[in-house]
């Protein structure tokens, strides 16, 4: 684990793509509010940024893990950075999501919230507990299994060659198609929503794949392409997404939406690995530009309040809006704004600095590595 001891390069780069995640999320709920047709029909291959997320994550805490971490100190520093807002931003979603039909029509369930408060949900197969509180959070739930596994998980791959690791990334890649044509082939829409969308388990398989690459690229491997073709590989990616939903005769084999990950999951390993080495390379990169690092800081909480926002706005309005293109454009543009807004502010004056004090409290631990982030 040589690799392991010394100190990783910064890839501020990673930041800014946290950004244009969160932003594709962003225009996948943005029909809720202000459908825009030409936008509306290409915009369900948002819902790929979660997955983006889940494969950043692997990646993130393997680049940053050192062999002297240990599990409690890991676990406090991510209950320090994402529990505080997914706290607050659950008590912001309640009053949205909850009581009233323009909104999300849902009962107040005491329950569902009780067990989102305690990141529980995603393990309920029921749209009413996993998206209980704030609809948002569900994959907060999934990202704290992954992050109960990580200690144990990194020690293990950690241990492996860049070919092993990057053999182990293959499996889970495998496995995730394996699980859909099982679930495809019984015929059971609610089993796919439950288990290609918000299992845990199943999108631990993504966290893997993050971990493994983030592994190989520590100990050498580097990507044979570099970012803008990587980059556009996903482009053609989505694009035959977009055309496979549009054909009957496809659909009637595997829905676009449930390919969605197997597709998009490698390919954006592949875009994250290239952006890595970039910035290992010293190489010029946009995506450190410091309004989209900032961007990227933000991302977290602009993904946590966007859909209260959308909502908020919608029950405003009385449903969704139904104006030509030009105001409905408007008021997408105005909902991102807000987003941005609230974003900056729950990160100015809540996120980081509650995430400062929470670490501040962990005795100094005698290491010159970085604690995982």
């Amino acid at each position: 684990m040589a690799q392991f001891d010394e100190r990783p390069a910064r890839v501020e780069s990673l930041t800014g793509l946290r950004w244009f995640a969160a932003f594709f999320v962003f225009i996948h709920h943005a029909a809720n509010l202000a459908p825009i047709r030409w936008i509306t029909v290409w915009s369900w291959l948002g819902v790929s940024g979660v997955t983006f997320f889940f494969v950043l994550s692997g990646f993130v805490l393997t680049w940053s893990w050192f062999p002297k971490d240990r599990a409690r100190r890991f676990y406090w520093r991510r209950f320090a950075r994402i529990y505080p807002l997914h706290f607050v931003t659950t008590l912001l979603a309640i009053p949205i999501f909850y009581g009233s039909v323009q909104s999300f029509q849902k009962p107040m369930n005491i329950g569902a919230i009780a067990l989102t408060l305690a990141l529980l949900h995603a393990w309920i197969g029921t749209t009413t507990y996993y998206f209980g509180g704030n609809p948002a959070s569900w994959s907060l739930s999934d990202e704290t299994f992954f992050y109960a596994i990580f200690p144990k998980a990194i020690r293990r791959i950690c241990r492996s060659t860049t070919g092993q690791s990057l053999q182990l990334a293959l499996v889970a890649l495998m496995v995730m198609w394996l699980v859909l044509v099982l679930v495809n082939t019984v015929h059971l829409p609610h089993l796919i929503s439950v288990l290609l969308i918000h299992s845990p388990l199943y999108r631990a398989l993504q966290f893997v794949l993050g971990i493994c690459v983030g592994v190989a690229v520590r100990v050498g491997w580097r990507p044979r392409i570099g970012f803008w073709p990587a980059v556009g590989l996903l482009g053609l990616g989505l694009l035959s997404l977009a055309i496979w939903a549009r054909v009957p005769s496809l659909q009637k084999i595997i829905p676009g939406t449930s390919i969605m990950d197997q597709v998009t999951a490698p390919l954006y390993a592949l875009v994250i690995a290239t952006a890595a080495v970039r910035d290992i390379a010293g190489r010029p990169s946009f995506l450190r530009r410091p309004w989209l690092v900032t961007l990227g800081h933000w991302s977290y909480a602009f993904y946590l309040t966007h859909a209260t926002v959308l909502y908020g706005l919608r029950l405003l309005n009385g449903g969704v809006m139904k104006q030509g293109i030009v105001i409905n454009a408007a008021a997408t543009l105005g909902a991102l704004g807000m987003s941005i807004a609230l974003a900056g502010v729950l990160y100015r004056f809540l996120e980081h600095p509650v995430e400062g004090k929470l670490r501040g409290m962990l005795p100094p631990l005698d290491s010159a590595a970085n604690p995982a982030r």
